[in-house]
């Protein structure tokens, strides 16, 4: 949409104006001889003279004020284009302090760019953390871009410090661009952020042989310039963001994202119409592993439960761990009938998994208790939800353990597990 926006804005025509402006005083000027020459015709010989001196003066004039016309409104289209070039700069600026994340501003560099035409293809590739807590290269360019196949640890833009590298395919430049999509045409890569964990490529690639020309090179890194701290700040704040709301054993969500996640939720299934269902889980016996085999061994187990969690959810679930022991899983446009068949999965694959304890001598043979519930079917709000699910969950905890509870208001309920049990 910005960038529509932009692109119907086009650029000022000041030729239009000049045309306007000469045409009127060439015209003014015929005006004013044709009055002069009707003067001259019925005035006696001092007026006449007197007349031809002012002729005169006019016609050499008249050249010089066609030509401060010239000059002004070429000065004017030049504060027309200045103008409209700031307007869009501001118009980027603001849409990168829009943008949510890193990877948001990302696109609006690329977008603006795109709108100089200077490329047939635009890519941007980041180097970040990864869920490992390790790091990768990931390409947010569309699967056509004109990514480099180069493993970007050798990479000479970034370990040469270079501000640019701007050659043909397989040439003498330094950066072979190596990618077997692209063999020939011209291409230009500029660093976007140089940083120590974290680094990113701008790369524009077009068909025509023939190197991006000097004042092409300087409007792309000017918009690189102007993205390069924005885009910074927003990484680090999403650093912070990630960190603030993950649980530090687990990497799981923490009880903070919860707050806030499952309030979202709630308004969601509100304007969806769709039920909202969670899980609360508790390990059992716990205290009893972490008794006999350690802490260590504890905080072993709690992140391998996690992990069998993770697996056996879908893609739109998300795990948090609530505290201790404890674990919720939010399922979204889910009903109860569905969160009761998660959470046996869940169940089952635990129950079946053995797991080593931390020094490997011995197996850990974990179980858990579930308890579900689902708004608004079973509840009125983000309280109430979490409320009845605990509920559920120690009547599962108090009966045999390992098994699912589901919070009812009435008696009847879905029995498929000899092992579930109804409130």
């Amino acid at each position: 949409m910005l960038r529509h926006r932009l692109l119907q804005e086009g650029e000022p025509k000041p030729y239009l104006v000049i045309a306007i402006s000469v045409g009127t005083n060439v015209l003014l000027g015929v005006l004013i001889f044709a009055l002069f020459a009707l003067i001259l015709s019925q005035r006696p010989p001092a007026v006449s003279r007197f007349l031809n001196v002012i002729a005169s003066v006019i016609s050499i004039l008249m050249p010089a004020l066609i030509i401060l016309t010239f000059i002004a409104l070429s000065k004017l289209k030049s504060r027309q284009i200045r103008m409209v070039e700031l307007k869009k700069i501001k118009t980027f600026i603001d849409a990168l302090h829009h943008s949510s994340t890193d990877i948001e501003a990302y696109d609006t560099l690329r977008d603006f760019i795109s709108m100089l035409r200077v490329a047939d293809k635009i890519s941007i590739v980041y180097k970040a953390r990864d869920e490992d807590n390790g790091f990768s290269w990931k390409d947010i360019s569309a699967e056509d871009a004109a990514a480099c196949d180069m493993h970007y640890e050798f990479c000479p833009l970034l370990n040469k410090s270079r501000d640019y590298i701007c050659g043909t395919p397989n040439s003498d430049s330094g950066c072979p661009l190596d990618t077997k999509k692209f063999r020939k045409g011209s291409y230009l890569c500029v660093p976007i952020v140089d940083e120590e964990h974290y680094k990113s490529i701008l790369q524009l690639y077009k068909n025509k042989d023939g190197s991006f020309s000097q004042a092409t090179i300087a409007a792309i890194k000017s918009y690189v310039e102007i993205a390069r701290p924005i885009i910074s700040i927003k990484n680090e704040f999403n650093a912070l963001n990630r960190k603030a709301t993950t649980d530090y054993l687990t990497k799981l969500y923490n009880r903070d994202f919860l707050d806030t996640y499952l309030q979202n939720q709630i308004e969601v299934s509100n304007l969806s119409k769709q039920p909202l269902s969670i899980i609360m889980i508790d390990v059992d016996c716990f205290k009893a592993i972490n008794d006999t085999y350690g802490h260590a061994s504890g905080d072993y187990l709690l992140i391998h439960v996690s992990e069998i969690f993770m697996k056996c959810i879908r893609k739109t679930d998300v795990v948090v761990r609530y505290g201790g022991d404890e674990f919720v899983v939010i399922l979204p446009s889910t009903d109860t009938k569905t969160a009761f068949a998660v959470s046996e999965r869940m169940r089952i694959n635990l129950e079946k998994s053995m797991i080593r304890s931390l020094d490997g001598n011995n197996v850990l043979f974990a179980t858990c208790s579930f308890g579900i519930s689902t708004y608004p079917t079973l509840c009125g709000s983000k309280q109430e939800l979490l409320k009845t699910a605990d509920i559920a969950l120690y009547k599962a905890k108090h009966s045999n353990k390992n098994c699912t509870m589901i919070y009812e208001k009435g008696l009847t309920a879905i029995q498929d597990s000899a092992k579930s049990k109804v409130i």
